[in-house]
């Protein structure tokens, strides 16, 4: 497995799991008061701190461990690092448009959006954003280079 295939499926598993389990803290508590509960606010902070740590841990132990070792990076490469970022442009802009519409929809008739769901919504674009980011490195690597290249 290469080293970007790793690191992607590390990705995954990591914000893929931040994600599932943000959602279930969110199930139980209410979103817009998330911060007024301690318990709850400690455990969403912890998730957010933990994971970054995690996936930053996780880079620095991924990269070149031999001196002298090359790390190659090949055409088949950078066509899968296009591909995943024009994935992550498309996912962030549903994402946001997807939170503004729902936000705007409940919160239309109170004076604004409460300052927790502002926050959380900018959280889950970068939990998405690195999800599909993965998502879209380990299938680009699955995917012949005729495909991949039809794809840009």
């Amino acid at each position: 497995m290469l080293r970007e295939q790793k690191r992607a499926l590390y990705g995954l598993l990591i914000f893929g799991g931040i994600l599932l389990a943000a959602i279930l803290l969110f199930s139980f508590n209410d979103p817009s008061k998330i911060f007024e509960n301690k318990s709850a606010e400690i455990i969403y902070v912890g998730l957010l701190v933990g994971g970054f740590s995690l996936y930053g841990i996780m880079i620095l132990l991924t990269r070149k461990r031999r001196e002298g070792e090359e790390v190659t990076f090949d055409e088949r490469d950078i066509h899968v690092a296009r591909h995943a970022l024009q994935n992550q442009v498309v996912a962030v802009i549903v994402t946001v448009t997807i939170w503004c519409g729902a936000l705007t929809e409940i919160y239309i008739e109170e004076n604004g959006v409460p300052v927790p769901l502002m926050l959380i919504m900018v959280n889950s674009v970068y939990f998405v954003n690195m999800l599909v980011r993965s998502i879209s490195i380990l299938r680009g690597y699955n995917m012949s280079n005729e495909k991949l290249t039809r794809s840009l």
